[in-house]
């Protein structure tokens, strides 16, 4: 599933090299699969209004794939310069095989990205420490008291901490999402859909 649909889109996201930079609390890079992202696309609705924010988006992967399917303006959000670098490179290639896209990378650290009020749905592979993720959670809460919508957070082979975090700042589990077991890897690896 993984070449086809790289070819399909047109990118090159396989992991095959560690990136240069690595920041402590910062988890390195490792690709959402495909397998993943289709059992995903099938429990998640996303319209033209909402935004898809890919926190520790890579190469481009999540952003790109989102906003194939769902036609929706998407952000990847990486700290690793080189990455970003090649993430712009695969969002060339896709629009150059497909129509122009609103897909958008920024590199910088999650916690100091800007939250707006098009951010509706962000997605989270496990990219960094308990500590970050609470001030993205905290960033996230901010516009919302400014710009009230519904929010959804998607973690992926989420840490326990991450999954108490998410409860403490009152989001609701709507869906967990068990791979099957020609997928799973370990115990965490599962997906939840949180809103609020």
């Amino acid at each position: 599933m993984e070449s086809y649909y790289e070819k399909k889109l047109g990118i090159q996201t396989a992991m095959t090299e560690e990136p240069c930079l690595h920041l402590e609390e910062n988890h390195r890079y490792e690709p959402t699969s495909y397998n993943v992202l289709t059992l995903l696309a099938e429990q998640l609705t996303l319209n033209e209004t909402e935004r898809f924010v890919d926190f520790g988006s890579g190469k481009g992967r999540v952003p790109i794939f989102m906003a194939d399917l769902f036609h929706v303006p998407t952000v990847g959000v990486e700290y690793d310069g080189l990455l970003v670098e090649v993430a712009n490179m695969n969002r060339h290639l896709y629009t150059k095989k497909h129509a122009e896209a609103d897909i958008v990378f920024y590199q910088c650290l999650a916690q100091r990205y800007q939250i707006q009020k098009e951010d509706t749905t962000f997605f989270f592979f496990n990219p960094f420490s308990e500590s970050i993720f609470k001030q993205v959670l905290e960033n996230i809460d901010h516009t919302l008291k400014k710009y009230p919508r519904r929010i959804t957070c998607i973690v992926y082979y989420p840490m326990t901490s991450y999954l108490q975090l998410l409860e403490m700042f009152h989001y609701d589990c709507v869906t967990e999402i068990l791979m099957p077991p020609t997928f799973i890897t370990s115990p965490n690896d599962r997906l939840y859909i949180f809103q609020k």
